[in-house]
């Protein structure tokens, strides 16, 4: 009787260990790891304002900006900005001084930089102290109106993109604050030699720069990628047309690589993405060649014919890196994306991260569908969409792709 005890007793732990092994493995391939970070607008419009635009990192701080529009008649943006610390979902809605109407925001180790909306201004807040300093830009008379369309840090000095009109023309100064507190201008000749007449009428202005290998690299709105050395400003050549969008009314009408969106360093290369699938190009040491990053065999179906076809998302407006990897976010799809180069191995291209969690089976829609910007935090990837912050621990982004089988252009079930 006690060896058919002990029998019985180990055949039902055989068994219900057996039955765990396969609950757990089936949980984990159903399981996404995306997560909202507190600030959803959706139901809480009302609280959180419009969609989310920005997120930016400062220390262990995070800094996100939505989209509001305080009026439409005249048009006047007052963006909300919210910050928490790392891991926190408690989030704390900023007061800048009333006059202030937010536009954009810049993050660095000084604090947070608010451009304004039609006055020109620029002030910093300085999270220890929650002091706001108004930096004195240029005053401007009352037939003068001035967006902050661009902030940004090169050799320690920060520099500001603004355009607007006077009562006679478009103007589009970039200005470079001194030590003293002062402002020079640093604009290049107001109308860089345009690509074709459609761009003639647009202003120079840079809407993010990063500071690489000794020079500052601007992505502007429609002259491509600009360097400036401290002196002057060049511009640097459009990456190679793809050839299966040479044709195209959609790739000439909204610019492809002569639009580019995005910008991030990673391995000390400088990144670059593009609008409307144009893929994402890497600069070369001679500051004038790209090298696409990366492209994947596609056949047309039904034929023997290929080409390459770059298969992050169409619309790049987000790019992040955590040292190891690469990351794309942006519009059809809004998934965000991982380059599977580099330490992955072959075959390259970019790979959904966490389709599961990002698009739940039996819901209606996914988390997101687009993603407007994006940061890495610790251990923590961060994507501000439309819909709210989501956030991704880089902890399981291997585990993620391991189910991953397919890459978006190559396969039937993209």
């Amino acid at each position: 009787m006690y060896i058919f005890l002990v029998f019985l007793f180990f055949l039902l732990v055989g068994c219900f260990n057996e039955s765990s092994v396969e609950t757990n493995t089936e949980e984990s391939l159903e399981r996404g790891y995306w997560l909202d970070a507190g600030l959803i607008p959706g139901e809480g419009r009302g609280k959180w304002g419009l969609g989310l635009y920005n997120v930016k990192r400062m220390g262990n701080r995070l800094f996100v900006s939505n989209s509001r529009v305080e009026s439409l008649n005249p048009n006047m943006y007052n963006v909300q900005i919210f910050t928490a610390l790392q891991g926190s979902s408690a989030w704390d809605t900023l007061k800048p001084p009333e006059q202030v109407k937010a536009f954009n925001i810049y993050v660095d180790s000084l604090g947070l930089f608010v451009g304004t909306h039609k006055t020109g201004e620029v002030w910093q807040y300085k999270p220890n102290t929650k002091e706001w300093i108004n930096l004195n830009a240029p005053k401007l008379d009352s037939n003068t109106y001035l967006n902050v369309y661009g902030l940004t840090r090169y050799q320690g000095k920060l520099i500001i993109a603004f355009s607007g009109k006077t009562a006679e023309q478009t103007i589009s100064p970039i200005l470079e604050q001194q030590q003293d507190g002062s402002w020079t201008n640093i604009s290049p000749p107001y109308d860089p030699q345009p690509f074709d007449k459609a761009n003639m009428d647009k202003p120079f202005y840079f809407t993010e720069a990063l500071e690489w290998r000794g020079k500052l690299f601007a992505i502007t709105v429609s002259y491509g990628v600009w360097m400036y050395d401290g002196v002057a400003w060049s511009h640097i050549p459009n990456p190679p047309e793809p050839i299966w969008w040479l044709n195209s009314i959609y790739f000439i009408d909204y610019g492809g690589v002569r639009k580019p969106r995005s910008m991030v360093i990673h391995k000390d290369r400088l990144y670059v993405g593009q609008y409307a699938k144009g893929g994402v190009h890497a600069l070369q040491d001679n500051f004038q060649e790209w090298v696409a990053i990366d492209s994947v065999q596609h056949y047309n179906v039904g034929t023997d014919s290929g080409y390459t076809v770059s298969n992050p998302q169409a619309n790049i407006y987000a790019m992040a890196s955590d040292g190891k990897d690469l990351f794309v976010a942006g519009a059809d799809p809004g998934i965000p994306m991982v380059y599977m180069g580099d330490d992955r191995g072959e075959p390259k291209g970019w790979r959904v991260i966490d389709r599961v969690g990002w698009c739940p089976k039996g819901k209606f829609a996914c988390l997101g569908i687009d993603v407007n910007d994006m940061v890495v935090l610790g251990d923590t990837l961060y994507a501000a969409a439309w819909e709210g912050l989501f956030k991704f621990p880089l902890a399981k982004l291997d585990s993620v792709l391991s189910r991953e089988k397919s890459y978006r252009g190559l396969t039937k079930d993209w």
